[in-house]
């Protein structure tokens, strides 16, 4: 038993050590993830909560990825306030 306990930790920096490339990340960016609150929100008809989520994104993320589409679906969903 210890002889496993020790190979595991002696193992388990070489199995985790790998670098993912940018273009195959699993990970989210903040930006990623709100943007895709947003869309999941709009895709349960909650609309002023998607307009939240992208105004919060253009807000606080504003070099995302994904503030020009966010800016587009504002433009075309103004608030109804």
């Amino acid at each position: 038993m210890r002889a496993l306990l020790l190979a595991g930790i002696f193992l388990a920096p070489f199995q985790c050590a790998s670098q993912t490339p940018p273009d195959r990340a699993r990970e989210d960016t903040p930006g990623d993830a709100i943007y895709g609150l947003a869309q999941d929100l709009g895709s349960h008809g909650d609309e002023p909560g998607e307009r939240r989520a992208m105004q919060y994104l253009l807000d606080r993320y504003p070099d995302s990825r994904h503030c020009e589409a966010a800016r587009i679906w504002l433009a075309e969903h103004p608030s109804s306030d």
